[in-house]
């Protein structure tokens, strides 16, 4: 099982590798991925035994936060680390007393679409064309803490 922890700017290239890996031309760069974790959002590495299995990160706006990133390294997909990175999260945030979580999500990664059903968020829009290929984005959000009202 991989350790999560906070990630730090000397963790810049290691994501920016694994960020090359998955996305290829649309990657962060190392300086992006750097300048990202000097700021005040959050952003959490899985480490494996060996290397980087994954990360995730919050853009942090009080009263709601936005989840940038849930990404797992190809070899280490389906074995729930994804799952793992996302509760993390959602428990930092309830910790943090935010009372909503927003995200966007390839309308075709129907493995992601199903994990963050299952945490309760709820669609409540699309982005048309939004990612390359013309693939649409589905916008999710999520309601921390309190009862959800009717149709949310």
């Amino acid at each position: 099982m991989a350790e999560i922890r906070r990630a730090v700017p000397a963790d810049a290239d290691a994501i920016a590798a694994l960020e090359a890996e998955i996305y290829g031309p649309d990657a962060w760069s190392a300086d992006t991925v750097e300048a990202e974790l000097d700021r005040e959002d959050r952003y959490y590495i899985a480490i494996g035994t060996d290397m980087i299995e994954g990360y995730a990160g919050l853009f942090l706006s009080r009263p709601d936060a936005d989840i940038q990133t849930v990404t797992v390294a190809p070899q280490c997909r389906r074995q729930g680390l994804g799952r793992e990175l996302l509760h993390h999260l959602l428990v930092r945030l309830r910790e943090w007393d935010y009372s909503r979580v927003f995200l966007e999500v390839r309308s075709d990664n129907t493995a992601a679409i199903e994990l963050y059903e299952q945490h309760g968020f709820r669609r409540i829009g699309l982005r048309r064309g939004y990612y390359a290929g013309g693939v649409d984005a589905l916008n999710l959000r999520l309601r921390l803490g309190g009862s959800p009202r009717l149709g949310e």
